[in-house]
């Protein structure tokens, strides 16, 4: 059996060079009491930014051994509800790559700080984000 590289390295899906959370549409929503909209006029924001957010990521997300052992990789996509006062809820990851993979991206994302919640016509309101956490093993 090959050596397996103890190494490994988190990388954050990246688009046009930045950390990037992805809404579903581009258009705001009126605030709704019937559940999360996709985008608003402000949208939810981690504390400290895209930046600190990931800095939590790559400070948290740990490699699952059955996974880095079977050489397994690829980006899970998190989907989860920025609630109106800024908790995390509803986390789920609906494509996932792999079950270790899916399971510790869940239990990161799950256990974020709270957020500033998303804005619209100066309420705030539940919306719905997606976030990439890629996991990749370091070449060696």
């Amino acid at each position: 059996m090959p050596r397996i590289v103890s190494r490994f390295v988190f990388a954050l899906s990246l688009v046009a060079g930045a950390l990037t959370l992805v809404s579903w549409n581009m258009e705001p929503l009126p605030p709704t009491d019937q559940g999360p909209v996709r985008t608003a006029e402000v949208m939810p924001a981690f504390p400290g930014g895209n930046e600190a957010l990931n800095t939590y990521i790559t400070s948290n997300v740990a490699y699952p051994a059955g996974a880095k052992a079977a050489g397994i990789q690829g980006t899970v996509y998190v989907h989860f509800v920025v609630a109106a006062d800024g908790t995390i809820q509803d986390v789920k990851a609906p494509r996932p790559v792999d079950r270790e993979l899916e399971a510790e991206a869940i239990r990161v994302v799950s256990a974020m700080p709270i957020w500033t919640p998303g804005m619209q016509g100066g309420k705030a309101i539940p919306v719905l984000m997606t976030l990439p956490v890629s996991f990749k093993l370091a070449e060696k």
